[in-house]
């Protein structure tokens, strides 16, 4: 587990910078912030689908699934986070 969250951290944390970057000096409620922080969020499901497809050797469907699931969980931590 711990490389797989390690791995899960780093990919988060990278994807995500483009648009803490762009919600630095435009604000959070921007449009083009809401948007990049889309494809940021799209680009983290990817990466996350072939992190877990190459780690345990699942074909792309059940590493897709299994990918649904971490975003889910990291969607609620960070949303649950601020309540």
């Amino acid at each position: 587990w711990q490389p797989t969250v390690g791995l899960s951290m780093l990919i988060m944390s990278m994807t995500d910078a483009p648009r803490l970057l762009f919600a630095l000096f435009l604000g959070g409620e921007n449009s083009l912030v809401q948007i990049v922080g889309w494809l940021t969020w799209l680009a983290a499901g990817a990466l996350f689908t072939s992190m877990v497809s190459k780690s345990h050797d699942l074909p792309w469907p059940k590493a897709l699934g299994a990918s649904a699931i971490q975003l889910i969980a990291l969607l609620s931590i960070i949303k649950l986070g601020t309540i």
